[in-house]
């Protein structure tokens, strides 16, 4: 039955059998090499650990044979003695015995979890080879065949591969190298396990189990990054002016990451931040700037992105977006200086002005600068082409003489032009002026008027002598 080690011979042991396998014994009684028919052979078989046998007898066939058929249930693991006896007549007798272990065949020592590389791994992420290291001991002195069943559980017990595989195992131990397959994106993480059964022959050809199956876990861990927070200081900025990025990621797995924060503007990528390093269950904070001097003026929309890292499922937390807005200058008109030359003035004398104006604005601008006494616009000077950032200084004269007597509040004065938001510095009070009338003539000044009045009719006088005297002549 166990051919080629079948026990045949004086005391020659048997290859082992397994629970449960049928056992025949064969005998084969001869005398002078010739065979024996119909004489009754006893079998005697001592369990492992028991005095009392199992004895069965039967008749020899007529080629000396005569077998014995049994069972042996998984209780009587172990070594077994089988006595042989006969007899011719009362004189002649023989006898042999034959031992034999019940025992699985072929046993599952240990089982690895192994990496793409073979090495051992307890650990897994979605999409990550994961091969099997097999320790098989052949209890047989002959090799036998084995058919591998490698069949893989997720955390809820479902089954998400299975892998077949058929090797020789020869006598003592054997490794087995079996390539398995890639953890499914659908496999729930957590606690797995693998099974491994080992058959005669694929079972749906009908193989028996050589030995119970053996299971080994592993895990198949969680992969996820996440953006956390992401916010941009301020939103709306004018051209040219920096917005300050903040972006918060987390490593939300099992494993540290080492991967590449990119920065998108509207959909064109503008950075790409190494990330190093990232513990699991720890965060980081990413602060950067970003530069509007080459942008237009516009509303745009800021993504912070995180590509998809190894077996990382959940990747609905892997951007966040922000929006922000450039917008042009605005028109700004500032005064940022305003004098006069005198502070008290005689009715009918000219004041002179002296202004300077400054363009904060992003474009050319033409207006209107008014200068006021309590309020009232005395003067309307037109400013024509003030360039951006130009400082202009402008003299301006102001004849009093159409104006009243008294004390005057001055005040620079620019009209808010279309599109300005700061009217603030339009404006500016340098002051008071005073105005006073003229003085009266003095008693000095009408004496010397009446004295030259006096002379002009004294020459008038003389000059019409002269004449009619010549007349005379």
């Amino acid at each position: 039955q166990k051919a080629p080690y079948n026990g045949i011979g004086i005391n020659q042991p048997s290859d082992p059998f397994s629970p449960n396998e049928k056992v025949i014994i064969y005998a084969k009684v001869t005398y002078n090499e010739g065979p024996c028919p119909s004489q009754l052979v006893t079998f005697a078989m001592f369990p492992p650990s028991s005095d009392l046998p199992f004895i069965l007898s039967n008749w020899t066939d007529e080629n000396g044979i005569a077998m014995c058929i049994f069972r042996v249930h998984l209780t009587y693991m172990g070594q077994w003695t089988v006595n042989v006896t006969t007899s011719i007549g009362q004189d002649i007798s023989s006898y042999d015995i034959l031992m034999f272990n019940v025992t699985w065949i072929v046993n599952i020592e240990h089982v690895q979890i192994l990496d793409k590389n073979f090495w051992p791994k307890d650990t897994f992420i979605h999409g990550e080879a994961v091969n099997i290291g097999l320790e098989l001991e052949n209890e047989a002195l002959s090799s036998k065949n084995v058919t591998i069943e490698a069949t893989f559980f997720d955390s809820t017990g479902t089954c998400i591969m299975n892998v077949r595989d058929i090797a020789e195992v020869f006598h003592g131990n054997n490794m087995v190298f079996i390539t398995g397959g890639k953890i499914p994106s659908w496999a729930m993480t957590g606690n797995a396990s693998l099974t491994i059964n080992i058959y005669d022959r694929p079972p749906e050809l009908g193989g028996q189990p050589y030995s119970p199956g053996v299971s080994e876990t592993f895990r198949i861990g969680l992969t996820d990054l996440a953006i956390v927070e992401f916010a941009a200081s301020p939103t709306q900025v004018r051209m040219g002016e920096p917005i300050k990025l903040t972006i918060k990621v987390r490593n939300e797995g099992e494993f540290t990451q080492t991967f590449n924060l990119h920065i998108f503007v509207n959909e064109s990528l503008t950075n790409e931040l190494p990330i190093k390093d990232l513990e699991a269950g720890s965060q980081r904070i990413v602060i950067l700037t970003l530069n509007t001097s080459s942008m237009s003026v516009g509303t745009y929309v800021v993504k912070a992105y995180i590509p998809p890292v190894y077996g990382e499922k959940d990747i609905s937390d892997n951007e966040k977006t922000v929006s922000i807005r450039v917008i042009v200058i605005p028109p700004d008109i500032a005064i940022t200086s305003f004098s006069v030359d005198k502070t008290e003035v005689a009715i009918g004398e000219n004041l002179t002005f002296y202004v300077s104006v400054l363009n904060n604005g992003s474009s050319a601008e033409d207006f209107n600068l008014y200068i006021r006494l309590n309020e009232t616009d005395v003067i309307s000077f037109f400013v024509e082409g003030l360039a951006p950032n130009e400082e202009r200084h402008l003299t301006i004269t102001f004849n009093t003489s159409e104006m009243a007597e008294g004390r005057y509040i001055l005040k620079a004065y620019v009209p808010p032009i279309l599109g300005e938001e700061n009217v603030q510095n339009n404006e500016y009070i340098d002051g008071i002026v005073t105005l006073i009338s003229p003085s009266p003539p003095s008693m000095w000044n009408l004496f010397l008027i009446l004295l030259v009045i006096i002379l002009l009719l004294l020459l008038f006088i003389s000059l019409c002598t002269l004449r009619k005297r010549e007349k005379k002549r």
